[in-house]
């Protein structure tokens, strides 16, 4: 074989070697999407679901603060409005309209990031769950907060739905992502070890305070992320080198 053709040969071997290089990083760094939080409320208030990437608290409807001692504010048998006839809700209580983070009307649960690897972040990207009202006689709304946005204000809010009328059921899914001016980048880049707390606050207008038929319901809570592995600085320079190594030999 003369030198022609050992150099050519040579060049192949290199550019497959650059090739295989490239696309092992370009792997490591690929993205996968996760459902982190799974409140169902089938007859329990833990999370279903199953990602390694989360630990999930046990949704909390604060019963002590909101209704009677005997109503824990769970109802999995009466929520035919809701699909699956369960949720959880909270009585109507006349609470102030503009949904403001103020007083004890509210849900919660939390969670914490877990289980990633080396060089691996955590992107919230939605938040989506069903909201309706039971026979309230007037405007009733829902505020979202999340501690890593605060609980300062209404202009910390990430989300309000309002329906004018009762029992209008509707479902909703929330931009966590930078693109909700609201959110930024508090639900990004998240590493083993963050917590996120979230609440639910309630408001209405309702004439009656307490009654058994005018209730704020919740069902089919959910969080969705994406797991994104973040190269090495060396990795990323190896990359950027292989990549240029790729386009010169195809220039030739």
């Amino acid at each position: 074989m003369n030198n022609l053709n050992q150099a050519s040969t040579w060049g192949n071997y290199m550019t497959r070697s650059v090739s295989l290089t490239v696309l092992g990083l370009a792997l490591s760094s690929a993205s996968h999407a996760a459902v982190l939080v799974e409140y169902p409320f089938a007859g329990s208030l833990v999370s279903t679901d199953s990602s390694i990437y989360s630990s999930v608290s046990t949704y909390d409807v604060r019963s002590a603060a909101i209704g009677a001692a005997d109503d824990p504010g769970t109802d999995y048998d009466d929520d035919s409005a809701i699909s699956g006839n369960d949720g959880v809700f909270m009585r109507a209580q006349n609470t102030p309209t503009n949904t403001s983070p103020v007083g004890v009307f509210y849900h919660s649960f939390s969670m914490t990031v877990q289980n990633l690897g080396v060089g691996e972040i955590l992107n919230l990207t939605t938040l989506d769950f069903k909201y309706y009202a039971s026979r309230i006689d007037g405007t009733f709304s829902l505020g979202l907060y999340s501690d890593a946005v605060g609980y300062t204000g209404t202009g910390d809010k990430l989300t309000t739905t309002t329906n004018i009328n009762a029992n209008e059921g509707s479902t909703f899914s929330i931009d966590l992502t930078s693109t909700n001016t609201v959110a930024g980048t508090a639900f990004t880049g998240l590493t083993n070890g963050d917590t996120i707390d979230f609440r639910f606050y309630f408001a209405d207008n309702a004439s009656s305070i307490n009654t058994d038929n005018q209730i704020h319901r919740l069902d089919d809570i959910s969080i969705n992320g994406v797991v994104t592995a973040i190269p090495e600085p060396s990795s990323a320079a190896l990359l950027g080198l292989g990549l240029l190594t790729l386009c010169n030999r195809r220039r030739r």
